[in-house]
Protein backbone atom coordinates (compact mmCIF):
# COMPACT_ATOMS: atom_id res chain seq x y z
CA UNK A 1 0.00 0.00 0.00
CA UNK A 2 2.99 2.31 0.37
CA UNK A 3 3.24 2.45 -3.45
CA UNK A 4 -0.29 3.85 -3.65
CA UNK A 5 0.42 6.42 -0.96
CA UNK A 6 3.53 7.68 -2.78
CA UNK A 7 1.54 7.93 -6.01
CA UNK A 8 -1.31 9.68 -4.26
CA UNK A 9 0.95 12.43 -2.87
CA UNK A 10 1.62 13.52 -6.48
CA UNK A 11 -1.97 13.30 -7.68
CA UNK A 12 -3.98 16.12 -9.19
CA UNK A 13 -7.70 16.49 -8.60
CA UNK A 14 -10.34 19.12 -9.31
CA UNK A 15 -10.75 21.78 -6.62
CA UNK A 16 -14.29 23.15 -6.45
CA UNK A 17 -13.21 26.36 -4.74
CA UNK A 18 -10.33 27.16 -7.15
CA UNK A 19 -12.33 25.83 -10.13
CA UNK A 20 -9.29 24.10 -11.63
CA UNK A 21 -7.08 21.03 -11.25
CA UNK A 22 -4.62 21.38 -8.38
CA UNK A 23 -2.16 19.11 -6.60
CA UNK A 24 -3.57 17.22 -3.63
CA UNK A 25 -1.69 17.44 -0.31
CA UNK A 26 -1.95 14.80 2.45
CA UNK A 27 -3.63 12.37 0.04
CA UNK A 28 -4.75 9.05 1.51
CA UNK A 29 -6.38 6.05 -0.12
CA UNK A 30 -9.81 5.33 1.33
CA UNK A 31 -12.48 2.72 0.56
CA UNK A 32 -16.00 3.99 -0.05
CA UNK A 33 -19.15 2.21 1.15
CA UNK A 34 -19.62 0.56 -2.25
CA UNK A 35 -16.11 -0.94 -2.10
CA UNK A 36 -14.42 1.38 -4.62
CA UNK A 37 -11.12 3.09 -3.89
CA UNK A 38 -10.75 6.88 -3.71
CA UNK A 39 -8.16 9.48 -2.74
CA UNK A 40 -8.95 12.04 -0.09
CA UNK A 41 -6.75 15.09 0.55
CA UNK A 42 -6.52 18.87 0.60
CA UNK A 43 -5.91 21.49 -2.10
CA UNK A 44 -2.35 22.85 -1.93
CA UNK A 45 -3.56 26.39 -2.73
CA UNK A 46 -6.66 26.97 -0.60
CA UNK A 47 -6.78 23.95 1.75
CA UNK A 48 -10.26 22.82 0.69
CA UNK A 49 -11.00 19.11 1.01
CA UNK A 50 -10.62 17.20 -2.26
CA UNK A 51 -11.86 13.76 -3.26
CA UNK A 52 -10.92 11.72 -6.35
CA UNK A 53 -12.57 8.41 -7.21
CA UNK A 54 -10.10 5.89 -8.63
CA UNK A 55 -10.79 3.46 -11.46
CA UNK A 56 -11.89 -0.14 -11.01
CA UNK A 57 -9.18 -2.77 -10.70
Amino acid sequence: MSDQETQSSQTEAYCVKCKSKKKMNDAQTVTMKNGRQALQGKCETCGTGMYKILGKK
